[in-house]
C-alpha cells in the first residue's frame, strides 16, 4: 500500500473524508488542516485515510483509520514501512483495525477519550423549578470564565472560554447557567456538528451542589432544547478513566460508539 495525497478541497468541514470507514470525529482533524498532511492509503483502491505531520525523525499521526476489508496483516505491513525509523506518536479508534496492528507491532499504548452517543433524542419530562439563563456566544468568556474555573478546580477558564468564542462552531450551540435561588449552580455548552448532532463540550456542577441531581436537570433541559433547535441526537467526549462521569452519561442515555487511542514506538 502507499499514500496518494488528498486534495483538501475534498475534505469537509471537520477535515476529514466522506469515506464509509472514515470514524466522523468532530474535535481532531479540523484543527490540523492548515499544517498538516492529508492523504489516502491506497492498494488497488482506496483502503485507507490517514493525517500526519512529518518532522523529520518524528511522525506525528493525527488521525488513521482503514478500510473495514483491510487485514490485520496488511496494516501491519503499512504501518512498519510508513513508521520506519521514525519516532511515533499516533492516534487511532478501537473500532478499526489500525488498532490492532499498532499493538501486535509492540506499540506502547493509552486510552484516548471516547466518544458516547445518544441515537434518538427523547422528549425529557421536566419540572424541577430551576431558572435555566441563556448566555450570548460573546458574553460566554465573561460569564462563564469563574464559574468553569470553580466546577472544574481550574485557572485557565478565561482563556479557555476566550480560545472556544474564536472557534466558528460556537456560534452553532447554546450556552446556560444552572440558577436556583440567585446562586450559580453549574454551566452547560454545546455546538451542533453534522447538522443534526447537539455535542456537549462542558457541564459543570459547583463541588457543592453536586450528587443533588443538577447534571441531569441541566443535560435534560439543554437536550430538550437541542431537540426542538432540529437535533435528533447527542453526543460527547469523556475520559474513560472518569468512571463517574461515564456512569452519569450512562445513565442519561448515553451509548458509547468508538474511542481514540494513542500509541507511540519505545
Amino acid at each position: 500500500m502507499e499514500i496518494a495525497p488528498v486534495d483538501k478541497t475534498e475534505l469537509n468541514e471537520y477535515g476529514l473524508l466522506e469515506l464509509p470507514f472514515v470514524i466522523s470525529d468532530p474535535e481532531n482533524t479540523r484543527y490540523v488542516v492548515k499544517f498538516a498532511q492529508f492523504a489516502y492509503i491506497k492498494d488497488d483502491s482506496v483502503t485507507g485515510f490517514i493525517v500526519f505531520h512529518d518532522r523529520q525523525r518524528q511522525l506525528i499521526i493525527h488521525y488513521l483509520a482503514f478500510d473495514n476489508n483491510v487485514s490485520v496483516s496488511k496494516a501491519e505491513e503499512f504501518i512498519k514501512e510508513f513508521c520506519s525509523q521514525k519516532e511515533v506518536y499516533a492516534i487511532t479508534y478501537d473500532c478499526n483495525v489500525a488498532c490492532k496492528a499498532f499493538e501486535n507491532l509492540g506499540f506502547s499504548t493509552e486510552l484516548g477519550l471516547q466518544y458516547m452517543e445518544i441515537s434518538h433524542l427523547p422528549d425529557f419530562k421536566l419540572s424541577y423549578g430551576f431558572e435555566y439563563v441563556p448566555i450570548l456566544t460573546a458574553k460566554i468568556p465573561s460569564k462563564i470564565s469563574a464559574l468553569y474555573n470553580k466546577c472544574f478546580s481550574a485557572d485557565d477558564g478565561k482563556e479557555t472560554m476566550e480560545e472556544f468564542v474564536r472557534d466558528p462552531f460556537s456560534q452553532t450551540g447554546t450556552t446556560f447557567i444552572l440558577r436556583s435561588g440567585g446562586k450559580d449552580l453549574g454551566f452547560w455548552v454545546d455546538v451542533t456538528y453534522f447538522e443534526d448532532l447537539c455535542f456537549d463540550l462542558w457541564i459543570g456542577i459547583v463541588p457543592e451542589q453536586r450528587r443533588k441531581g443538577h447534571g441531569s436537570h441541566l443535560m435534560e433541559y439543554a437536550l430538550n432544547r437541542a431537540r426542538e433547535k432540529g437535533c435528533t441526537r447527542a453526543g460527547l467526549l469523556v475520559n474513560p478513566a472518569n468512571e463517574s462521569a461515564v456512569k452519569f452519561y450512562e445513565h442519561t442515555g448515553f451509548q458509547k460508539k468508538w474511542g481514540r487511542v494513542h500509541f507511540q514506538n519505545d
